[in-house]
């Protein structure tokens, strides 16, 4: 965990160090690295004989989080979005 908190703390501080130049470059190795850790990833799993012999169950578990993030997610933004129309003052008549 000290590791994680020091590799944050190290991008904070090159960060601050280099905020005032032409950084163009940086979303596509930002890119490339994301691609290159999903590989790692993938070749991390795939090697794993557990994961392969029990992923129809990885695969519903993982489906039934994303069904009830999303509705949850939805049930949430409505009922702020009715919290915010109640509270706005209404609109004048033309």
């Amino acid at each position: 965990m000290l590791t994680i908190f020091a590799v944050i703390a190290g991008g904070i501080i090159f960060g601050r160090i280099l905020c005032n130049r032409n950084l163009s470059y940086l979303p596509r190795i930002i890119t490339f690295i994301i691609w290159a850790l999903l590989l790692l990833l993938g070749l991390e799993v795939g090697s794993n004989p557990e994961v392969i012999k029990g992923i129809g169950t990885l695969g519903l578990t993982a489906f039934l989080i994303f069904l009830f993030s999303v509705a949850g997610s939805i049930i949430a933004s409505w009922l702020l979005w009715c919290i915010i129309r109640r509270t706005s003052p209404t609109k004048k008549s033309l």
